[in-house]
């Protein structure tokens, strides 16, 4: 004999809930009260037997779960049906005494508190929230952090404190703090997290002394020999017009056109390469300023100086910047350029102002020593020009760690000629990695001349690396010794 289906399982219907109204007397709460169940009619369906199909198999022995549903039944008859009694399928015999009994059946309304009313509002951060990003590496040993807002060409004020992520408690605390201060920068919570493998050598494990955690690096390596060129020969290698003149030599860049100033009283300024506009004259509270190397850059990063030099940089920061060759210029990614492209990268330096500096001939006069003091924005000019065969860059990088050579040193002609400013990465058009061996400026300009055109020097890399099937496009460094590179294809070297 074949198995016979089930018959469908009759449910309540729920649009007969919408009418079914509360009591007058009831009270506050959940409603208890039962709601009338219409049964379905014939469903036309297949696979549901009917009647006279359940009459005929009224043989066929039941489950133990549908005999344990109808003794129960039997024995507890004043209590309301539920829906799986109801579901059960019924002997002849049942289904006759049920059969005046299934128009009036009910069953209990189970009321659920509503997820719209009860819903509680989402608790997201304010607006104003400060994010702050969890180490892979937590630190257990002090950290630097500034005490009050830095003032340029000085040392910072700073205090060894616990890092942010010290203690778990302290981790608690200060996101907590997160939620409640207002955007901006809050110098208190500025801290110096960078941690490099060299440190482990130099007792940077132990000490927040910035020193010690970022010691000097490549101590050994020194400049290469570099060939001073002059404007005239240099002048294939910098940023130039589309356009030609009548000797057919390229014409040198187009002044830029820029309007400066509040809204109504703006001042018009035609910017030639090389030149600079400090923003300072024009609002007095800025600190920017605007220079033009000539053509679109792509490759701009600063280059770091070991703490102990910095006063005798005058705390004086460079700044290395690649343009393109034209302004028009678009590179195509993934075609190799061939040697020799030429093109340049230029050493900007932003320097306390001549003015600030020569006030009775005491260098902290340009610092701020009050609330009514105002603080030197300093200026910007373009002292080196490295004249490279290796195309313009697409990225340029400085070691993270400082590898210029001690000032005692740059004093000591007859030990090398050029001291060393810092190690320069960058991927170039040609597709190749470059490391070069910057020499330092001011060794190379004469003294007191401050107003002189830059020096133009023609620079060969320390090392070149090149991939056969791809080119390199951009990097990071690790440390100082652990170099990533993204490649044209979507590859990653290391």
């Amino acid at each position: 004999m074949t198995r016979q289906l089930r018959s469908r399982v009759s449910r309540p219907n729920y649009a007969a809930l919408l009418q079914f109204d509360e009591p007058e007397d009831a009270g506050a709460g959940p409603s208890n009260a039962p709601a009338p169940v219409a049964e379905e009619g014939d469903s036309g369906s297949d696979f549901e037997p009917d009647q006279q199909g359940q009459d005929e198999n009224e043989d066929i022995p039941l489950d133990a779960t549908e005999e344990e549903d109808e003794d129960f039944a039997n024995q507890e008859s004043e209590r309301e049906l539920s829906i799986a009694a109801v579901a059960a399928p019924e002997t002849r015999r049942k289904a006759q005494r049920t059969a005046q009994t299934r128009k009036t059946r009910t069953v209990p309304l189970i009321s659920e508190p509503s997820s719209l009313s009860t819903q509680q509002p989402s608790v997201f951060p304010s607006l104003h929230h400060r994010h702050r990003a969890v180490p892979i590496y937590r630190r257990d040993a002090p950290v630097e952090r500034l005490v009050k807002r830095p003032v340029p060409f000085s040392s910072p004020s700073t205090v060894p404190t616990n890092s942010w992520s010290y203690e778990p408690i302290v981790d608690i605390l200060n996101k907590s703090w997160g939620f409640n201060v207002g955007p901006g920068p809050l110098w208190e919570l500025m801290e110096d997290r960078g941690w490099y493998k060299e440190s482990m050598s130099s007792g940077g494990e132990e000490t927040a002394a910035e020193r010690n955690r970022r010691p000097r690096v490549f101590e050994t390596i020194r400049v290469q020999e570099l060939e001073v060129i002059t404007a005239q020969e240099a002048s294939s290698y910098l940023p130039t017009d589309v356009t030609t003149t009548e000797e057919g030599a390229l014409k040198l860049p187009s002044p830029i056109p820029c309007s400066f100033g509040p809204f109504g009283k703006q001042k018009r300024v035609d910017l030639k390469m090389f030149e600079t506009l400090k923003l300072a004259d024009l609002f007095p509270e800025s600190k920017s300023h605007v220079f033009n190397p000539g053509a679109p850059v792509w490759g701009i990063d600063w280059c770091p100086i070991h703490v102990d030099d910095r006063s005798s940089h005058s705390h004086k920061q460079y700044l290395a910047v690649s343009p393109f060759p034209t302004r028009s210029y678009a590179p195509t990614i993934g075609k190799r350029a061939h040697r020799p492209a030429y093109s340049c990268i230029q050493i900007w330096s932003l320097k306390p102002s001549l003015d600030a500096m020569h006030i009775d001939g005491d260098e902290d006069k340009h610092r701020s020593h009050g609330p009514e003091a105002t603080i030197d924005a300093g200026e910007m000019q373009c002292e080196m020009v490295l004249c490279v065969d290796c195309g313009p860059a697409f990225e340029l990088k400085w070691c993270p760690l400082p590898s210029n050579d001690f000032h005692e040193t740059r004093n000591h002609k007859d030990k090398f000629s050029s001291p060393k400013l810092g190690i320069l990465a960058g991927t170039f058009e040609d597709g190749s990695l470059s490391l070069f061996a910057v020499p330092d400026p001011a060794s190379l300009t004469p003294k007191d001349d401050d107003t002189s055109p830059p020096t133009f020097v023609k620079v060969e890399p320390l090392l070149r690396i090149e991939l056969e099937d791809t080119l390199c496009w951009a990097i990071d460094w690790a440390n100082s010794e652990l170099i990533a590179v993204g490649c044209t294809n979507g590859q990653h070297s290391v």
